[in-house]
C-alpha cells in the first residue's frame, strides 16, 4: 500500500507490521478490565447465556428446584419410563428438552389433568413436531385446559387438529436457568469471554476462518466482556483489514478508555495514522507505546521512522539505537543501522 506523508507520496520505506494480541491467561492481566457483577449483565450477554443453556446437562435436583417439584417426584416420573434424561450411574442427567418435556407436564398436571393424558399428549406431541425439529426445544409449547400444543416458526397448531391456542415459551425456561437456577457471575463471563477469544485467534491461525466467522467471534467475547481490551484491540485490526476504518478506530479508542497507556493497541494505532499520513499523531501513538513499554521494539523502529519523516532526525536517533540493542539482526536491523550512519 502506497504511504502518504503531509506533502504527498512517500518512499516504500519498510515498517515494523501491525501487532495482534495472542493467548495469554486471563489470570495474567491481560485485559485488566473493571470488575463485573451481576447488576451489570446486559441483554445481549443474558441472550448468550440463555441459549447457552439449551446445551448444558442438570440434575435432578436443579430440576426440582427449576419447577417447584420434589425430587421424589422426579425419581417416580424417571422410574417409570415418563421422562427419560439420560443417566450417569444412578445420577439423572436432564437434557433441555426434558426440562420442556418437565414444563409441559407439570402444566398439565397443575390443571388437573391425569397422568395417563399427559404421557398420551406429550407423545402425541413429539410425533407432531415438524421434521428435522428438535423435539419440544425449537417449538414452543402450549397449553389450554387439556391440550397441549407447540409453536414452530410459522404459527400455532394443535397436535391433532391444527386448531389454534395459548402458549408458553421454552425461553421462559432459558431464564429462569440463567437467572434463577444458574445465576451469571463475573468469572464465568470473563472465561466465556476468553474462550470467544481463543475461538477469533484459531480460525486466523489456521488460514481457514472466514472473515465473518472471525469477527463474530471477537464480538461474542465482547457481548460477554465489553472491556476486553486485547479483543478491542484485534477486532479493531480485522475490521481495518476489511475496510470499515470508522469502527475500527472506534474499538482503538474503547480499548485505550479501559487502559490508556495499552502499547499494542497504541502501536496500531500508529500505524493507521502512518497509513492515513497523519504523522503528528502516529508519532504521538507509538511514542505511547515506548513510553509504556520500553522493550517494544518494533514502535521503536516506526516511531524513529516518523519522526525522520516530520524532519526531526535528533529525536529519532535514540529509537534506532534502542531497536539495534533490541533487535540487533534481521532486516529492519540494516535499516536501522543506515538510518544512524545518515544522521552522522
Amino acid at each position: 500500500m502506497e504511504r502518504r506523508g503531509e506533502d504527498g507520496p512517500r518512499d516504500n520505506a519498510p515498517v515494523a507490521p501491525g501487532h495482534r494480541l495472542e493467548v495469554v491467561q486471563p489470570s495474567a492481566g491481560l485485559h485488566n478490565h473493571a470488575p463485573l457483577n451481576e447488576a451489570s449483565i446486559n441483554a445481549a450477554q443474558l441472550t448468550l447465556l440463555e441459549e447457552a443453556s439449551t446445551d448444558a446437562l442438570y440434575s435432578r435436583s436443579e430440576v426440582a428446584k427449576l419447577f417447584g417439584l420434589a425430587e421424589s417426584r422426579l425419581r417416580a416420573w424417571e422410574k417409570s419410563g415418563f421422562l427419560q434424561p439420560d443417566a450417569e450411574g444412578r445420577r439423572a442427567r436432564y437434557r433441555f428438552s426434558d426440562l420442556v418435556e418437565v414444563r409441559a407436564a407439570k402444566g398439565l398436571l397443575d390443571q388437573g389433568i391425569p397422568l395417563r393424558r399427559v404421557r398420551q399428549a406429550l407423545a402425541a406431541l413429539r410425533q407432531a413436531l415438524p421434521p428435522g425439529a428438535r423435539p419440544l426445544v425449537s417449538c414452543r409449547i402450549l397449553t389450554e385446559g387439556t391440550e397441549l400444543v407447540v409453536r414452530d416458526g410459522e404459527g400455532t397448531y394443535e397436535p391433532h387438529t391444527g386448531q389454534c391456542l395459548i402458549e408458553f415459551s421454552s425461553a421462559e425456561i432459558s431464564h429462569a436457568i440463567v437467572t434463577q437456577l444458574r445465576p451469571p457471575k463475573p468469572a464465568r463471563l470473563e472465561q466465556d469471554a476468553y474462550q470467544a477469544y481463543l475461538d477469533a485467534l484459531r480460525l486466523e491461525d489456521s488460514g481457514e476462518g472466514a472473515a465473518a466467522a472471525i469477527e463474530a467471534a471477537y464480538r461474542r467475547a465482547l457481548t460477554y466482556d465489553p472491556t476486553f481490551v486485547s479483543a478491542l484491540t484485534n477486532l479493531a485490526n480485522h475490521l481495518l483489514g476489511q475496510g470499515q476504518t470508522a469502527e475500527a478506530l472506534a474499538l482503538y479508542h474503547q480499548a485505550l478508555a479501559q487502559q490508556p497507556n495499552h502499547p499494542e493497541t497504541l502501536f496500531n494505532l500508529g500505524l493507521h495514522y502512518l497509513d492515513e499520513g497523519e504523522l503528528v499523531a502516529s508519532a504521538q501513538a507509538f511514542q505511547g507505546a515506548t513510553a509504556s513499554a520500553p522493550a517494544f521494539a518494533d514502535a521503536h523502529f516506526n516511531l524513529a521512522m516518523v519522526l525522520e519523516e516530520l524532519n526531526q532526525s535528533v529525536q529519532a536517533r535514540p529509537h534506532w539505537e534502542r531497536y539495534l540493542e533490541l533487535e540487533p539482526s534481521g532486516a529492519l536491523a540494516v535499516v536501522a543501522r543506515r538510518h544512524l550512519e545518515e544522521l552522522v
